[in-house]
């Protein structure tokens, strides 16, 4: 479906994919072996489909973005404790996670494409 493509348009060949470990949860690793740097891979998670790490490469290198934490005390399943953003192995941002407001009112006008 529309996920697929998208992964596809990244360049992600959907139809290899393996199985490892991201920080303690199983991940379904798509578009190479997890030790394959040089191929863009999507892993999420096994039993939950969260999103855990995206790794593609752009005009500046290898871009590795990775969701840690679902399921804290902090963001539960809606959105993890950590997001990291990596280029050719150098932090290039990190945003931390205090607070996730469940109840926060949304206006409709956000949806409207």
């Amino acid at each position: 479906g529309q996920y697929a493509r998208w992964l596809q348009s990244l360049g992600v060949d959907t139809r290899v994919d393996t199985i490892t470990r991201f920080h303690g949860a199983l991940a379904v690793v798509l578009g190479a072996k997890q030790w394959q740097r040089d191929r863009p891979q999507f892993w999420m998670d096994k039993d939950r489909y969260l999103p855990l790490r995206l790794m593609v490469r752009d005009g500046g290198g290898l871009l590795d973005i990775r969701w840690i934490g679902w399921g804290s005390r902090t963001g539960g399943d809606w959105f993890p404790e950590r997001l990291e953003i990596e280029r050719d192995g150098k932090l290039l941002h990190q945003c931390v996670i205090e607070q996730v407001a469940s109840t926060a009112a949304v206006t409709d006008s956000l949806f409207k494409i």
